[in-house]
């Protein structure tokens, strides 16, 4: 489901948005979905251990990390936080970065977004490997 009702409560612009539907077809699409809605069972671990990509539609966990966390994620790589998912930080600038994230995030429906962007993101604990990504970020 997209934001229909436009960007004008978000922190991104509409030039944002379209770049980063653009950039997310090109860089995230094979592994998280066409429309960002990854696999069925992508909270799940596979075969080989690795939780698959998950969904960048509001659907999955990616709403309950900070615009600073989602960035750094983007740029460095998934490896931290235990997935495979490759660095961006030679392919895509900070602000092709934040137009992706833009493009991800008008795909959000507008509660996620609210709760994402609101007080209620302080209520969601965090997992260990997240606070500590968190704390080398301050």
């Amino acid at each position: 489901m997209e934001n229909t009702e436009g960007t004008t409560d978000r922190w991104y612009t509409l030039a944002q948005v379209n770049q980063g539907n653009l950039l997310f077809s090109i860089h995230c699409a094979d592994c998280h979905g066409k429309s960002g809605e990854s696999v069925t069972l992508w909270n799940r671990p596979g075969a080989d251990g690795y939780y698959p990509p998950p969904p960048l539609n509001g659907t999955g966990h990616t709403w309950h990390h900070e615009l600073v966390l989602l960035r750094r994620i983007i740029r460095d790589g998934g490896s931290k936080t235990g997935g495979r998912m490759p660095p961006f930080s030679e392919k895509l600038s900070n602000a092709e970065i934040d137009s992706l994230i833009a493009g991800f995030q008008s795909r959000w429906p507008d509660d996620i977004y609210r709760k994402w962007n609101g007080t209620a993101y302080e209520r969601i604990e965090q997992p260990a490997f997240i606070q500590d990504l968190l704390k080398e970020l301050d």
